[in-house]
């Protein structure tokens, strides 16, 4: 039986390559799209959690395909001017990448001048000066590195074994399920983990996040914005006002001293509704950031120009030969049928 997958795909395809889609696109995926990345791999480098990482290859030829298509790759500066103008002519794509991972300076950057497009990169000030932690990386760098895994499950030790490469995508699977964002008994489980492999997370994160150093290196190239996301990366919706409020203000405030640039724009952690929602969207318009995106999918409409602080952004996981064709879905309507909602996010 054919997959409701598949027919799908065979059924864009068609709608695509006879240019109808391209006919109906302003209804469909509205005016320009924001991209979300995480991190950018090189070559055939293993990746365990394919939703956050990209292969350069396949940046790479996005930027190209956006390019032949007639649309413009423009900063998240741009876009806001093109909402909020009744200019029409173009569409857009913004590409963003969350957390401040090295890669970013040392891979994606390349690609993109040599595309000369512009992205924006929102840093994590605790991830740069190393007194925050993000576990899916270092959670995998510990499952490519190992041939077995020791584990608490149930309160008993339990073996994985990670030899081969489905086995380690399994057990990153199994493992990643032991966190939750924001609960101290997640973290305390990983903590566990790490500990009971001898695993030290130090040099993982000296290899995995920007530092200062590199930061500015990245912040002075004239191709990229600078954003927030926050000191400590928290799912804000579960913190008090005064928290949230420092973990936004914090954290703009030492990039802005750090790297000499202005700090905008804001990414909200995690950024789906039970992280970030209308307080968020309030405290963020009052602090002052011009745009502020979650991770709620979909296009930008014109409607987005009463709704800068709740933008809706696309993840683009770009680990195979099929993204290209999801990057297609994205800028022309995901599926054949029904459309984005332009309706802005007010929850």
């Amino acid at each position: 039986m054919i997959s409701r997958k598949l027919l799908n795909d065979i059924a864009f395809d068609g709608l695509y390559y006879s240019r109808v889609l391209k006919l109906f696109q302003p209804s469909r995926s509205g005016i320009g799209v924001i991209f979300m990345l995480h991190r950018v791999v090189p070559g055939d480098d293993p990746i365990l959690a394919p939703n956050l990482a990209a292969r350069d290859i396949f940046l790479d030829r996005t930027l190209g395909y956006i390019r032949r298509i007639g649309w413009d790759v423009v900063s998240l500066s741009e876009a806001r001017r093109r909402i909020l103008s009744e200019e029409r002519t173009r569409n857009f794509v913004c590409f963003t990448f969350d957390d401040g991972y090295a890669d970013v300076l040392t891979i994606a950057l390349p690609l993109f001048r040599r595309h000369n497009a512009p992205l924006c990169a929102y840093l994590t000030t605790g991830l740069i000066e190393r007194s925050a932690v993000l576990w899916w990386p270092v959670l995998e760098r510990l499952i490519l590195s190992r041939d077995q895994i020791q584990f608490l499950e149930d309160g008993a030790e339990t073996k994985l074994e990670t030899v081969t490469l489905k086995q380690k995508r399994l057990a990153y699977e199994k493992l990643s399920r032991l966190t939750d964002k924001n609960d101290v008994q997640s973290h305390a489980k990983l903590i566990d983990l790490f500990q009971r492999n001898q695993f030290d997370t130090t040099p993982i994160l000296e290899n995995l996040m920007l530092n200062w150093d590199q930061a500015r290196e990245l912040a002075a190239d004239p191709l990229v914005e600078i954003g927030c996301h926050t000191v400590s990366h928290p799912a804000l919706a579960k913190l008090s006002d005064g928290e949230a409020r420092r973990e936004l203000s914090d954290c703009r405030d030492l990039l802005q001293k750090k790297l000499g640039v202005p700090v905008n724009h804001l990414s909200y952690p995690y950024g789906t509704k039970n992280e970030c929602s209308v307080r968020e969207f309030e405290l963020a318009r009052d602090l002052g950031f011009q745009t502020a995106t979650t991770t709620r999918r979909g296009s930008v409409f014109p409607i987005h120009k009463n709704h800068l602080t709740a933008l809706p952004r696309i993840n683009i996981p770009g680990a195979d030969s099929s993204s290209l064709r999801f990057v297609r879905k994205c800028l022309f309507g995901e599926s054949p049928w029904p459309s984005y909602a332009p309706a802005p996010v007010t929850d």
